[in-house]
């Protein structure tokens, strides 16, 4: 560590989808960042694609690698999927964060989508929704990618350098971060492992739910974000995820 002290910036929205969060208790897919009504009274606010933006304090440098951190969580909020975590406001996700900003680096500590259904009758249908889950997950990193690009050719507002970004993901996180490095074609996403049980279908039709880029698919079901810029990035670090087959890890 080089610096002392790092500076936070909070809730800066990176895009906007449709969420999955409440489908399995009968509420209809609605936009990130919105909120619908609570039976018990009030609203219930879906989570927004957002990050928190790590900056080590008095860096005078402009030109700066990027980390992006996925926090760990099996795809569904703290507490209700049964584990103390489950958010990027995590105490163990902010101390990598700041020990990562105090390295000269800059960190978004990033929000992906929630979301599946644990209680559906079958063991197929569970793994089907969850893999969904993580489906949704690498979308929305690669369209966060997408948006640091954009940002850096109009005004690099946040100071990086992107031939240098780096995807680091906790547990589900780290799925999606070697998910995301190593899905990359349509044949991957139709191994026998991923077709559904009874009908043969792909569990993963990108002309339903859009490309790995999260490209195409129905407009009621996926929305494009920042088209046209690149979701390339250079490193991932998985601490403790998996990985849907080996056989997706290529040279």
């Amino acid at each position: 560590e080089v610096f002392d002290s790092v500076t936070v910036e909070t809730n800066i929205e990176y895009g906007m989808n449709y969420s999955v969060l409440l489908a399995g208790f009968g509420v209809p897919l609605v936009p990130t960042g919105s909120e619908v009504p609570n039976p018990a009274g009030g609203t219930i606010p879906i989570p927004a694609l957002e990050f928190d933006l790590y900056q080590p304090a008095g860096d005078t440098e402009t030109n700066r690698p990027l980390v992006i951190v996925l926090h760990t969580g099996t795809f569904a909020p703290i507490i209700a999927n049964g584990n103390p975590t489950g958010m990027r406001q995590d105490l163990a996700t902010v101390a990598i964060c700041e020990s990562y900003a105090k390295r000269g680096y800059v960190v978004a500590n990033l929000e992906y989508r929630l979301g599946w259904n644990p209680f559906l009758p079958t063991e197929p249908e569970r793994a089907a929704s969850l893999m969904r889950a993580a489906y949704r997950g690498i979308q929305d990193v690669k369209a966060a990618i997408r948006y640091f690009r954009m940002d850096y050719e109009n005004g690099n507002t946040f100071g990086i350098d992107t031939s240098k970004i780096i995807i680091c993901g906790q547990g589900t996180g780290g799925w999606i971060a070697t998910c995301l490095n190593s899905v990359d074609k349509l044949s991957e996403l139709q191994l026998p492992k991923f077709l559904d049980a009874v009908t043969a279908m792909p569990l993963i039709d990108t002309a339903v739910y859009g490309d790995w880029f999260g490209y195409g698919g129905m407009p009621q079901l996926n929305m494009e974000n920042h088209k046209g810029y690149s979701s390339e990035h250079d490193m991932i670090l998985n601490m403790g995820g998996a990985i849907g087959d080996i056989s997706w890890l290529e040279a």
